[in-house]
């Protein structure tokens, strides 16, 4: 699937950002656009790691919060039924 958007999305978009970058005519030119277009495609995926980092992250309890349920726990079990 990401393949799929990668080629559907990303080949046009590559394509105008490199021919927008072009200044001029010749393959200096085209080199030129073309190292903009990686370098945007670069930030692109940059970007997309970094949002899925701060959405997944998931964050860990204090050690504080461990401690106390374990305790809780631990007075729970020894209650006489």
């Amino acid at each position: 699937m990401t393949q799929q958007i990668g080629i559907t999305r990303g080949t046009p978009i590559m394509n105008a950002i490199s021919t927008s970058a072009m200044a001029g005519t010749g393959a200096i030119a085209m080199l030129g656009g073309l190292k903009v277009a990686v370098a945007a495609n670069a930030v692109i995926v940059l970007l997309g790691l970094l949002t899925s980092l701060f959405l997944l992250h998931k964050p860990a309890a204090p050690r504080a919060a461990h401690r106390e349920a374990w305790l809780a726990l631990s007075e729970i079990e020894r209650v006489p039924r």
